[in-house]
Formats: C-alpha cells, structure tokens, sequence
C-alpha cells in the first residue's frame, strides 16, 4: 500500500524522502542536498524546524529559500502531525540532519526511532580532526580552557543540557534502520550500514559544470568570509562569549590586505558565507571598498589566485582546485582553542603557512603564499573529503546504494 500524503492530497507512486534540518533551509543547501535530483526519484518533503528547535538562532540568518516545498514547523505537536501522514514503513526514508544537543532534539529523534522508518545519516564534516595531541588529558585541558576562555551563564546551562541529553539519548534504544554515509578514511568506522560518500563541498564540487566561465584574464585573490564576527554565528546558538571584536579584525585585517593587493597588483575579492547578506553600509564597516560577493564561491575560488581563510569548510574546494591556501588569525582568535587549534591542524595537513594580522611586519614575498604541495592536498581529500573513486554524488549514492539495498 502506498503511502497517502494528506498534505499533498494525492498518492505518490515514489519512494518518500524527509529531509528534517533544523536550521534556515537555503537555495545553498537545496543545491549542495541535489533536491532537484531526489525529486526525480523521491516524493521529497522538506521540513524545517528551526522555529521550533533553536527560534533564538533565527536571526542568525539573513537568507533562506522561499520555495513552496519547504514545511516550516513551530511547534512539536505540528511536526508529530505531519510525521504521522506517513504511514508506508518500507517506502519512507528520513534524511535527519538533526542532532542531540537540547530536550527539543531529543524528542524529535525519539518520535523518529518510534517510527521505524529507515533513517539516513551523515558523517561526513568535510573538515580534519585536530591533531594537535592524542592525549586525552591535554584534550580534556584544551576543552576547558576553551569554555572558560568563551564562559557565559548560558553556555554553561547549555554544555549541561547537552551532556544530558546525549546519554538520555544512548538509553533510549534505536527501533529504526540506520545508514550513514561517510566521507573521508578519517571517519570511517566499519560500521554494517556505513556507505562511502563524499563531503557537501565534495558533492557540490561533483556537480559544477560551468567552471570554464568563472576563469578570469585578470588575477584575483578571494578571502572566504565567514562572518564572523561582524554578524550573528554559531556563538548565537551556543550562548557563547564572543572572543574577536569588529574594530580590530577588520582594522588588521584591512592592512593586511593592503599588503597582500600592492604585492601582486591584484584584487582582493571577499566571499560572503552563505548565512549572510552585506549591505552597503555593512560592506563599509568591514572590507571597505573591497568586492563582496554572494553565492557562486565554488566558482570563483576555482579562478583565484590564492585563497585566505580563517576556519571555513570551503577550504575544500581550494584544496581540491589545488589553489595556494593561507590561514589567518589574530591576537584574539588564538583565545579561541578550538578555532586556533583547528586553524594549526589545517596549517599542518596541507602545508600551508599562517599569518597572525596583527603581528604581521613581513615584508612578504609571492613564494611565501603560492607554493602548493598537491601530494598533501591529495591525502587530505581522501582523509576528510571523500570515501568513494567513482565520483557518484550524493543523489546516485542515496538512488543507487542505499534504497536498492
């Protein structure tokens, strides 16, 4: 018996496939997820539980994909509601892309345990594993200086309430099937339902096609913007402390820039995170008259001379166009253990070099920043990036070795 969408009002002779994320769903997502793909092979649903889940992070994002398709859920009992519409076991596949970190979560991912549906999940970051020490003391040390370092009252409550619903979480025993793509040798666990699948970046990376028209006479340079911390980030969700402040990262990192642009007569071109949307007036608050663009990043990093990052997944695509790649910190960033831990792990793996902006008196020269070395480059696609040498992406992944399994 097919399953019957009551919300949809007509049967569906596909396979369902529930993609639960729950944060602002974007046209960023929508095209790293392969949505116009699945629908040719699912009857795909889209629910977004951000208002229901974390309705303080919403204003974190500045963008989000107005399409019909998405179901914006406030509240537990609506999503309960909608879930139940689904009654077909084998012919129902959930995509969760929801964790465990509050009471709220852990009562979406007991409703879907309930309901024996087969679920998928990802691990697959698509960023390294620091590497700084196997120790578990010194780990454990890193872990509180980083709390005490970005201590709020709500942190604490928050880091508490994680912990406990993790392990409430683990007594709670799993009813549902549960396949988990893997990306990168790194993360591979040998666990019976692991499928090897790539990152998103690895994914999106697959799917572009149009490269060829992003290749520009006139070099460039891109810095890959995070946001942070002109704007609201992840710190918004945790209720942490922020460590950087807007006048002296940008201040630094201007005349960084300045340098960087004087030595090889080119362009700077900042590209904005996909959360984010500047204005004129944010433009000029942080890069000043520099170019910022939205969208299109993959693209225009694969035409870039160089590449300036500080802690940002699209590092991955300058590791695999094979661009030479900087990491940038400062002062107050290094406060950060957990972002400066990651930044010197990132350094490590690809040998690429680090510059603190504001202890930056070098006079550089342009073989400090272009060498590239491709054999690490390589390793650290295999290791973080990908699991697969048959380039499927996600879509035939889920189609082809999952659903006929």
């Amino acid at each position: 018996m097919k399953n019957k969408l009551e919300s949809h009002g007509s049967l569906t002779t596909k396979p369902n496939l529930i993609i639960l994320y729950p944060y602002r769903f974007r046209t960023f997502d929508r095209k790293r997820f392969e949505i116009s793909c699945l629908k040719k092979k699912f009857n795909v649903v889209i629910f977004e539980l951000i208002e229901y889940l974390h309705p303080h992070f919403q204003k974190a994002y500045m963008t989000r994909d107005e399409s019909e398709d998405i179901e914006r859920i406030a509240d537990f009992k609506k999503f309960a509601t909608k879930m139940s519409t689904f009654t077909d076991i084998d012919q129902t596949f959930i995509i969760n892309f929801v964790p465990v970190t509050n009471f709220k979560e852990l009562r979406v991912n007991n409703l879907l345990k309930k309901t024996k549906f087969i679920a998928i999940n990802f691990n697959n970051p698509g960023v390294p594993r620091v590497i700084d020490t196997n120790n578990l003391v010194l780990k454990f040390i890193f872990k509180i200086k980083d709390i005490i370092n970005r201590f709020t009252l709500n942190l604490l409550k928050n880091l508490f309430i994680e912990f406990l619903t993790r392990i409430i979480n683990r007594l709670i025993i799993p009813k549902t099937k549960k396949y988990i793509i893997v990306a990168g040798i790194e993360y591979e666990t040998g666990q019976k339902y692991e499928i090897p699948g790539n990152s998103f970046d690895y994914n999106t990376y697959l799917n572009l096609t149009n490269i060829s028209s992003f290749q520009s006479k006139d070099k460039y340079i891109v810095f890959l913007d995070t946001g942070y911390p002109y704007f609201n980030t992840d710190s918004k969700l945790t209720g942490s402390k922020d460590m950087v402040s807007v006048e002296k990262w940008y201040t630094a990192l201007n005349l960084f820039f300045d340098k960087v642009e004087k030595l090889f007569s080119a362009e700077i071109k900042i590209l904005a995170h996909p959360k984010h949307k500047y204005s004129n007036n944010d433009r000029f608050r942080t890069f000043k008259n520099r170019e910022i663009i939205h969208g299109s990043s993959p693209e225009l990093i694969a035409g870039s001379s160089l590449v300036f990052a500080t802690n940002s997944t699209a590092v991955s695509f300058a590791v695999l166009y094979k661009k030479p790649l900087c990491f940038l910190k400062s002062i107050e960033s290094e406060k950060s253990s957990s972002m400066d831990r990651y930044i010197n792990s990132s350094s490590k793996l690809l040998g690429s070099p680090i510059i603190n902006i504001d202890e930056d008196t070098k006079l550089y020269s342009k073989e400090f920043f272009l060498n590239v070395d491709k054999n690490l480059y390589d390793k650290y696609s295999k290791k973080f990036l990908t699991s697969r040498g048959d380039k499927k992406t996600l879509c035939q992944i889920i189609s082809e070795d999952i659903i006929r399994n």
